[in-house]
C-alpha cells in the first residue's frame, strides 16, 4: 500500500483559437485519461473553460497585436495559429487560473513558423519556472515541448514574445500538481489469473485482496457462463465456457479507484456422442476445448464411442470453434477433411449429424453438406470443398443407433410419425404420406421407406413393431403433413390432428392454442384457402364421419363416406347411429 501525500494530477489542453470553432483535449492524470471538449467564441479575451475531470479550471488569452491581426486556422500537425505574416501577433499571454494545489511542471507544446524570432517563458504566480527540457526557450519550426519546472501555488500564465512578422502555434499545454489530496492508491488483485470450474460441482469465487473500503461492483463478461452477483461476487455457474470476471472499486476520499478480473472456465459436462468446441472439456485430442488457441494438420477427438478425426491445411482450434481451410493452391496443400466414425463392434450405425457453426455448405460428402447429411453407416468423411472458404464448427452431435427401432403402435391402430435423423422403412407396418387436403378428405399415398425427417401416417395392429434403419429412402414429390416440434395451433391455419372417434379415424381439427405434441404430424391450410370442415376423412375404404355423428348416432341420421348428412340415401355404404351401413 502507498500513500499518495503528493497526488499529482495532469492535464492536457488543446485550445483551438479560432472563432466559432471548436477542438479535443485529453485530461490525464495517474488514475486515467478522459477526453474533453474546449470552444472558443468572441473576441480574443475569450475563456478556454476545462470541461473534463476539472470543471474549475479556466484559461484565459490576451493578445498585443504589432498590427491588425487576426485568429487563423487550426494546424493539424502544429496546433492554433495566432497570427500570421501579414497580421502577427506581438506578444501572446494564457492565462491559467483555479488549478489549485502546488505545482510543479508545466510543458509547453509549441511551435512558430520559419525564422521566427520568438521565445516561451511560464511563471506560476509571482514564480517564474525554470525551461530546462531545451536549451533556450527560443522556438522552432517544428513543435515540441518545451518543460518549465519549479514549485508555486498560483495563476499559471505562459507568455510567447515574437519580435518578426510570423505566426505561433500552440498545440498542448500539460499541468501536473499536488492538489493536496490525502487518497492513498487502491491495490486490488485475485492470487490468481484464471480459475476452473466444473459444471454441476461446487464452486467458492474467489476473495479479492484489496486495501479499499471504496464500493465494489462485480461484472460477467459472459453471463450465459457464469452470472456474478453485483455486490458480493458470488457465481452462479450455467454452462461450459469462458467468462472474465471484473471487480471494479470505486474512488472515494480516502481511495482511488481500481480494478482487478480473473479468468473463469467452466469445464463442460461430456455427453456421449457431443464434442462442444466452446467449452472446457479434453477430448483426448491434446488441444482443450474452450481454452486453447492450436494451429495443427491432424488432431482426433473421441466422446463415448464417437471418433471425430480431422485432417489437412491449417486447422484452426481457437477456443472457440475447429476451423478447417479451404486448398491453397500456392502451397500445394489440401483442403481439411472430417470423418466421423463409431468405435465399436456393436451392431450401431451413425444416422444422423447435429452441426452448429458457420460456412457448413463447404464440407460435402457426395455433394450433402455435413448439417444436412442423414443416413446409415459406421464412418463418413467430409472434405473441404475447393477454394470456399473456412468452415466452423462450433458443436457437433452425431446420432446413432442400432439396424432397427423399435415402436409401439396404439389400440387405435393408427399413428403419426417422423424420425429426424433416420432413413427408414416399415417391416409389418403400412405407411402413408398425404397428397392432397380436399373439401372432406385428404389423399393417401402408400410408401415403403422413407428419407429422415418425413411425416408419415402408420397403420397397423396394437403393440411393438421394428423400423429398419435404411442408407436411403424414397422421395416423394409432395407430402402434406408437417413435423410438430411441439406447438401450439394458431389462429390464422386450420389445423387437423389425427384422432379416433367413436371408432372412426381421420383428421379432425384442434381449436386454437391447443399444443401438437413434438413427434407428431398434422395437417394445416391457411385460414382464407380452406372451408374449415371440422373433419378430413380418409379416401377410399378408410373414409368416415364427422363428429356430428356422435350426436346423432342414436337418431337414425344417416351420413356418407365424406361426412355429410343425406336426407333420402339411395343404394351405396353410409354411416348411421356410428356404423357403415349398406342400402341395397
Amino acid at each position: 500500500m502507498r500513500q499518495l501525500n503528493l497526488f499529482l494530477k495532469s492535464f492536457l489542453l488543446l485550445c483551438c483559437l479560432i472563432a466559432g470553432s471548436s477542438a479535443w483535449a485529453t485530461v490525464k492524470n495517474n488514475i486515467s485519461t478522459v477526453s474533453t471538449k474546449f470552444s472558443a467564441t468572441g473576441d480574443v479575451t475569450s475563456k478556454f473553460t476545462q470541461t473534463g475531470a476539472y470543471t474549475s479550471a479556466t484559461w484565459n488569452l490576451s493578445v498585443t497585436w504589432k498590427s491588425e491581426a487576426s485568429w487563423q486556422n487550426i494546424d493539424a500537425t502544429k496546433g492554433a495559429q495566432i497570427g500570421s505574416g501579414s497580421k502577427p501577433a506581438n506578444s501572446i499571454v494564457l492565462t491559467g487560473s483555479n488549478i489549485t494545489g502546488t505545482i510543479s511542471s508545466v510543458v509547453v507544446n509549441t511551435s512558430g513558423a520559419k525564422s521566427i524570432d520568438a521565445t516561451v517563458g511560464v511563471s506560476v504566480g509571482s514564480t517564474a519556472f525554470q525551461c530546462n527540457s531545451q536549451a533556450t526557450a527560443k522556438l522552432t519550426d517544428s513543435a515540441a515541448d518545451y518543460t518549465f519546472t519549479g514549485s508555486a501555488s498560483g495563476n499559471i500564465v505562459i507568455t510567447w514574445t515574437n519580435s518578426s512578422s510570423k505566426a505561433i502555434y500552440i498545440k498542448s499545454i500539460t499541468v501536473t500538481f499536488d492538489d493536496g489530496s490525502s487518497q492513498t492508491v487502491t491495490s486490488v488483485s485475485f492470487s490468481q489469473e484464471t480459475y476452473t470450474a466444473t459444471l454441476g460441482e461446487d464452486f467458492t469465487a474467489p476473495t479479492p485482496i484489496c486495501n479499499s473500503n471504496g464500493t465494489k461492483t462485480y461484472t460477467s463478461s459472459n453471463t450465459d457462463v457464469a452470472d456474478v452477483n453485483e455486490s458480493t461476487g458470488a457465481l452462479t455457474i450455467k454452462k461450459g465456457g469462458n467468462t472474465t470476471i471484473t471487480l471494479n472499486v470505486a474512488e472515494n476520499s480516502s481511495f482511488t479507484s481500481g480494478s482487478a478480473s480473473y479468468i473463469l472456465k467452466v469445464k463442460g459436462v461430456k455427453e456421449d456422442g457431443i464434442i462442444d468446441f466452446s467449452i472446457n472439456q479434453d477430448y483426448g485430442s491434446g488441444a482443450v476445448p474452450g481454452t486453447e488457441n492450436t494451429i495443427t494438420t491432424e488432431t482426433t477427438w473421441t466422446s463415448g464411442i464417437v471418433k471425430l478425426a480431422v485432417s489437412g491445411r491449417n486447422i484452426w482450434y481457437n477456443g472457440e470453434s475447429l476451423r478447417l481451410y479451404s486448398n491453397n493452391a500456392e502451397t500445394g496443400n489440401n483442403a481439411g477433411t472430417i470423418t466421423i466414425s463409431i468405435q465399436t463392434n456393436d451392431d450401431l450405425w451413425i444416422t444422423g449429424l447435429e452441426v452448429n457453426g458457420d460456412n457448413l455448405d463447404v464440407l460435402k460428402n457426395g455433394g450433402i453438406s455435413i448439417s444436412k447429411w442423414a443416413g446409415k453407416t459406421k464412418s463418413i468423411t467430409f472434405t473441404h470443398s475447393a477454394e470456399s472458404g473456412t468452415a466452423k464448427i462450433y458443436k457437433i452431435k452425431v446420432h446413432y443407433t442400432g439396424p432397427t427401432i423399435s415402436l409401439t403402435m396404439n389400440e387405435d391402430g393408427y399413428m403419426t410419425y417422423f424420425n429426424k435423423y433416420a432413413n427408414l422403412s416399415f417391416g409389418d407396418l403400412k405407411a402413408y404420406i398425404v397428397t392432397e387436403i380436399g373439401e372432406n378428405k385428404v389423399t393417401l399415398a402408400e410408401i415403403t421407406k422413407v428419407p429422415a425427417n418425413t411425416g408419415v401416417i402408420l397403420k397397423g395392429t396394437a403393440g411393438e413393431h421394428t423400423l429398419t434403419i435404411e442408407e436411403s429412402g424414397d422421395t416423394y414429390e409432395t407430402n402434406c403433413l408437417k413435423k410438430s416440434s411441439g406447438f401450439a395451433a394458431t389462429d390464422t391455419y386450420n389445423f387437423w390432428a389425427l384422432a379416433k372417434k367413436n371408432d372412426v379415424v381421420g383428421f379432425y381439427k384442434i381449436p386454437t392454442g391447443m399444443t401438437i405434441p413434438a413427434g407428431k404430424c398434422y395437417l394445416s391450410v391457411a385460414k382464407e384457402a380452406s372451408s374449415a370442415r371440422d373433419f378430413l376423412g380418409f379416401n377410399g375404404e378408410d373414409a368416415t364421419r364427422v363428429n356430428a355423428v356422435e350426436n346423432g348416432q342414436s337418431t337414425g341420421v344417416v351420413f356418407d363416406l365424406q361426412g355429410r348428412q343425406v336426407e333420402n340415401p339411395t343404394k351405396g355404404l353410409y354411416i348411421k347411429n356410428g356404423k357403415k351401413v349398406i342400402i341395397k
